[in-house]
């Protein structure tokens, strides 16, 4: 429930050109530009959603004489993200939980950071974490953390940022208090194989890595033609005037977690054993609320959809049996009761509900289904009587 927009620059960063809230030093406008528009349209829809911003460019003035490249790091800088921030809450966007400082660049002297903490807590953001590198890995920002206790304060349940792991696992960034996300991860195109290596990235990331989230690039496609990378996004909008667009097949894999699991659920880890890899290729994540009350999110991927950087791997029918321990057996001792709903994406279906599954009773409740390959399942213990739409394929 993450999602991550640019704070535009004025420069073109990848796919066009996004404007600045600031042209000059002496310029603001908090209407420029739809990422505002953005926030507002996904925060109604999911009044939880976590925002993240990050910026790719900013305007030349930044960094006065030395320019954007010798003086990105400046107090220009710190005063720039804050007027967006601000600008933010001005224009009816809410809070921004999460602010990196630049795109797949150098992540700027620990001091700057120290001070942008201090801007920041001084502006009346002192919830806004900040998330580095945001690009590739530098073990430099967890020895900070542990030499500086001005820089780990000012890190504080905030998050290492990196682009398309596929298998990087770093034990010392939780070790140290924070966050491990792919924040940047896997462009794939829309079609079933690109949908089938967003559901392995997102169960694997954190099967690998104990990545506790993923962020995919792009959330919507809306590139003339001709541009690299193209089609490469969950929605195609490719002519926005006319209204028309098109949901893709990542959304449906993508709704196999996100149409469950509610900000803040914990995940349960591979110790547990209650998510890890498959005998036959695939793998499980297990989601359950802070409260722990029996209700839990399994998902189950066996997914074969080629990745562009990461291995493929094949999968093979399983037939799997699933045990209702460490808590998640008050599913069937609830007076109440509750039913173990079936969801399940392949090829020709998207976000089917099949029939529910029958919890059998022995030493630990179990139930038992089989799972085939290249399709993807999520197992749901709900209360009875609380019932998901079906979503079928035309």
């Amino acid at each position: 429930h993450i999602l991550k927009v640019e704070i535009g620059g004025d420069s073109q960063t990848g796919f066009g050109t996004e404007p600045s809230h600031k042209h000059h030093r002496s310029d603001l406008s908090c209407s420029r530009g739809y990422e505002f528009w953005l926030i507002r349209e996904a925060r109604r829809r999911n009044p939880e959603l976590r925002v993240y911003a990050l910026a790719a460019s900013v305007p030349a003035w930044v960094g006065g004489p030395l320019g954007t490249t010798g003086g990105f790091y400046s107090q220009d800088l710190i005063e720039y993200l804050v007027q967006y921030l601000q600008c933010a809450l001005q224009i009816g966007a809410g809070v921004i939980q999460y602010l990196g400082n630049r795109n797949e660049r150098s992540w700027g002297p620990p001091a700057w950071i120290i001070e942008l903490r201090r801007s920041l807590d001084s502006a009346g953001f002192n919830n806004t974490r900040l998330i580095l590198p945001d690009g590739a890995y530098d073990e430099a920002i967890i020895k900070h953390v542990l030499s500086d206790r001005d820089f780990a304060r000012s890190m504080q349940d905030g998050c290492i940022g990196v682009h398309h792991p596929c298998y990087l696992p770093r034990h010392e960034v939780q070790a140290a208090g924070l966050k491990y996300w792919a924040s940047e991860d896997q462009g794939v195109r829309g079609d079933w194989d690109g949908a089938g290596c967003w559901g392995r990235t997102l169960n694997q990331n954190f099967v690998r890595m104990n990545m506790t989230s993923t962020i995919a690039r792009s959330l919507v496609w809306s590139v003339y033609d001709g541009v690299s990378d193209n089609s490469d996004g969950f929605i195609d909008a490719v002519e926005p005037w006319s209204g028309n667009y098109v949901v893709r097949r990542p959304i449906w894999i993508t709704a196999h977690t996100t149409q469950f699991v509610q900000v803040g659920w914990l995940i349960l880890d591979t110790l547990s054993g209650s998510s890890g890899y498959l005998r036959y290729g695939g793998s499980f994540v297990t989601f359950i609320p802070p409260e722990r009350d029996g209700r839990f999110v399994l998902v189950v991927e066996k997914l074969h959809g080629a990745c562009r950087a990461c291995e493929t791997e094949a999968s093979q029918m399983e037939s799997l049996t699933v045990s209702l321990t460490g808590g998640l057996d008050a599913a069937v001792e609830s007076a109440t009761g509750f039913d173990i709903g079936l969801w399940m994406t392949n090829r020709s279906h998207n976000f089917m509900r099949l029939p529910d599954l029958v919890v059998e009773n022995g030493t630990f409740p179990s139930f038992t289904f089989t799972a085939m390959p290249d399709s993807i399942y999520t197992i749901v213990a709900l209360p009875s009587g609380q019932r998901h739409h079906d979503h079928r394929a035309n």
